[in-house]
């Protein structure tokens, strides 16, 4: 099972991102990137994330950076941390240093 829900700028993926929810999750991220506005995902519940959870993400990135808005990862679990470490993407999910 996976939920997705918003609070202001942070979006909360609680459950299980990965392939059994892709559908789902596409469609709940669809409002993300219609708002045209810089989000930051909290991770910190989700259970399970593998490629389909981390694509969707991606896609999001890319639509609000064209855009010019941004999505950043602020918290993350475990299954989040290890794919961002196994694709060597962390920096790219990371907010800048002001």
């Amino acid at each position: 099972m996976i939920e997705i829900t918003r609070d202001g700028d942070t979006v909360r993926v609680s459950g299980s991102a990965d392939i059994y929810h892709a559908a789902r999750m596409k469609e709940a991220l669809a409002s993300v990137v219609e708002g045209g506005a810089p989000v930051r995902f909290d991770l910190s519940q989700a259970t399970e994330f593998d490629s389909s959870g981390f694509q969707l993400l991606e896609l999001v990135r890319r639509e609000l950076a064209s855009l010019g808005a941004g999505a950043v990862i602020g918290a993350k679990s475990a299954p989040v941390a290890a794919l961002l470490r196994a694709y060597r993407c962390e920096d790219r999910w990371t907010a800048p240093k002001e």
